[in-house]
């Protein structure tokens, strides 16, 4: 075991205007993370006023052209799921992440002469997931981008529950105002938070990447040592989720409301899986270099080694008494266990990653989809068919 120990104080989620602003209010917990409370604060900040302005418009208790309110599938799957989600998983994030630090500290993976280093991209990377310029942007990107949405949305409805009710692009409804200034942004700097997080831990991974590493060839996980990477890709399954969620729900506005097949939409689900995988999972190829070196290097001395070993065990195979020389020796259980490295050498991996955690990442941009599917599809046609395309 190493001796390098992570301090307790860091942490990539703690920190920051927004982060002290909940703190200020009293929506953190005794470990600094939010609390269910404050979800569902948000949840009524975003969402609640929505709904009670939407009753002053007449236009949102029509039910049949899917362009009010409480026909607007985007406006739960924002403000409720994703809002609530993107907020109360922090402490289960938190945890994977202490998982995946403590990984490098504990296991020897970092000698002692780079401690030093590690701890200074840790800190590094603590203040830039902290930062108040970043979140400041975050805080003025959110208002232009949400002023450009509603605006393209008016353009292309003028009859959704955002505008005056003029059937022409211009004023905005009082629910619509709300939007503009507090549900939107709130939504958007939500999830501007966590892919800033994703940003510094990439570049963290990068740098970590970038320092000695005492990798281990033989090493059971196949990937050097590094297997406990594996839960990195794990920690974003509520951005995952959340995104794919409002994804699905602009979708099924479209089958239910506009006569969308889902046929048509498959294409797209199917490029928006692929690419959550590509851009969670392969942050991890920063040690693909050194796990490919590390093999190369590997199946070079190993060799070396097998054929040494072999050459002694015929000697002793083919000498008077081989039979209880060879027991006597281990020679046949050495062969043995120098086989078993160099199959494990020959199996290594050059993205530290195992199959069961790209399996939930899928699964979290994918069961929103499944959702849209089965308004057209019914759900054991659904199921037979995911089944017999797995099988």
């Amino acid at each position: 075991m190493s001796g390098l120990e992570i301090p307790e104080t860091m942490s990539l989620l703690r920190g920051g205007p927004v982060h002290r602003l909940q703190g200020r209010l009293g929506l953190l917990a005794e470990d600094g993370l939010p609390t269910m409370r404050c979800g569902v604060l948000v949840v009524a900040l975003t969402w609640l006023p929505l709904a009670g302005l939407a009753m002053l418009d007449v236009r949102n208790f029509d039910f049949q052209l899917g362009s009010g309110f409480y026909t607007d599938f985007s406006a739960y799957s924002r403000f409720v799921l994703a809002a609530f989600v993107l907020i109360v998983t922090d402490r289960v994030t938190d945890r994977r992440l202490n998982r995946v630090l403590a990984g490098f500290g504990h296991s020897g993976i970092v000698g002692p002469e780079s401690h030093s280093k590690f701890l200074a991209v840790l800190a590094t990377a603590d203040a830039r997931s902290g930062s108040g310029r970043a979140e400041l942007v975050m805080l003025l990107a959110a208002f232009v981008i949400a002023t450009l949405s509603i605006s393209h949305v008016l353009q292309i409805n003028p009859a959704s529950w955002m505008g005056a009710g003029t059937g022409m692009p211009g004023p905005l409804s009082p629910a619509g105002w709300w939007a503009l200034m507090i549900s939107v942004p709130v939504f958007l700097v939500l999830v501007f938070r966590w892919l800033w997080r994703f940003g510094v831990w990439t570049v963290l991974l990068k740098d970590i990447a970038g320092l000695p590493l005492r990798l281990v060839a033989t090493h059971p996980d196949k990937s050097g040592g590094l297997g406990f990477l594996t839960l990195f890709p794990v920690m974003f399954l509520p951005l995952v989720f959340s995104l794919s969620a409002v994804i699905a729900s602009q979708a099924l506005q479209e089958v239910l409301f506009h006569d969308a097949a889902f046929g048509q939409l498959r294409a797209a689900a199917i490029v928006w899986i692929v690419l959550v995988l590509l851009i969670f999972v392969g942050p991890l190829a920063v040690f693909s270099r050194k796990l490919v070196q590390l093999r190369e290097q590997a199946i070079l001395d190993y060799g070396e080694l097998v054929a040494r070993h072999n050459r002694r065990a015929e000697r002793e195979f083919h000498a008077d008494d081989a039979e209880g020389r060879l027991l006597d020796s281990g020679t046949i259980s050495g062969v043995a266990d120098i086989a078993a490295g160099l199959d494990r050498i020959y199996s290594t991996r050059i993205l530290p990653v195992q199959f069961w955690a790209v399996i939930p990442l899928a699964l979290a941009a994918a069961v929103p989809m499944f959702a849209v599917a089965a308004v057209q599809v019914p759900i054991q046609t659904l199921l037979q068919r995911i089944l017999g395309a797995l099988l």
